[in-house]
This record gives structure tokens, sequence and C-alpha cells, in this order.
């Protein structure tokens, strides 16, 4: 017979050599995406918050969360007046169809339009964040992928490899 038990010296169990045994191992550890940014000034940090606290809606995973944020801080420097040279505007750095006069005038529509928008191209990607990144960017050619690459420099990835966690970035 053999003793043992999960807490020193209370409630030893008795089992006979040969019993089976079932011993789960403890869940291994998730991957994490934590967001590294460089310092901001006032403006940016409260700009930051804004995007936060847009970003904690239902249904917004952690990683698609970290991700955001990271591709708003590439986009605009979470600056929500910001336009770029082809005309894309505010946080999120919206255009065509999705710029709109509310969107220009309020910069939480503007994140609220750039979280939905960075959703659906997630799904669309089946979850492959580096081609929803390309398509949020207008990436389409070699060219310009070190756009993408310059979202993934804010993010340090924590945990289990992705590969082993059946996650594709």
């Amino acid at each position: 017979a053999l003793g043992f038990s999960s807490k020193p010296h209370k409630e030893k169990r008795i089992i006979e050599i040969g019993d089976a045994i079932h011993v789960e191992p403890p869940p291994a550890p998730a991957l994490t995406l934590e967001l590294a940014l460089p310092p901001l000034d006032a403006d940016q940090a409260y700009w930051y918050r804004m995007a936060q606290v847009v970003s904690l809606r239902d249904g917004v995973d952690a990683a698609s969360r970290t991700l955001w944020l990271s591709l708003l801080y590439t986009e605009a420097l979470y600056r929500p007046w910001a336009e770029s040279e082809a005309g894309a505007f505010g946080l999120g750095q919206l255009y065509g169809d999705l710029r709109t006069q509310e969107t220009d005038a309020d910069p939480i529509a503007n994140l609220r339009v750039s979280l939905n928008e960075w959703l659906r191209l997630v799904a669309d990607a089946d979850g492959d964040f580096t081609e929803a990144i390309f398509r949020y960017k207008g990436i389409t050619s070699a060219d310009t992928e070190w756009q993408a690459a310059l979202v993934w420099d804010y993010v340090r990835i924590t945990g289990m490899k992705p590969a082993e966690q059946g996650v594709r970035l």
C-alpha cells in the first residue's frame, strides 16, 4: 500500500500498488499579448485610455484589443486630429466609406468605427492577425509590409508559443 496526500500531513489516502491514478498536469500558461508603447505625452495618454475604454466592450478578446491599441499607435500616435497624405483621418485613420463627418468630428466615434472594422477584418481573416493588419493598413505589396511589422514592434508575446496554442499571428 502507498499513502499520499494533496495536503501535507492531512487526509492521507491509501491505494494499493497497481491501482490506476489519474493525475492532471497544471494548465499550461496561455499566450498573452502585452502592449509596450514608448512614453506618451498627456494628450496621447488620454486618447490611449479612451481607446482602452472603447475596446472593453463585450466580445473583444484581449489579443484583438492589444493589437488594435498597437495599430492605433502606428496609425496616428494617439493624435485624434491626425490626417494622412492619403486622406485617412483620426485615431483610427479612417478613409473611404468609413470616414464620415461624425468620425471626423468625434474621436470616440472614430474609435468605435475603427474597432468595428478591426474586428470585422480579424473575423474575415479567420483570426489571422497579421492578415487583418495588412487589410486594415491597405498593404498590397512587399514594399509596404514594414507597416504591418511596425504594429508587432509594440507588442510583447508572453506565455506559450503561439503555435502551441493554435493561434495564428
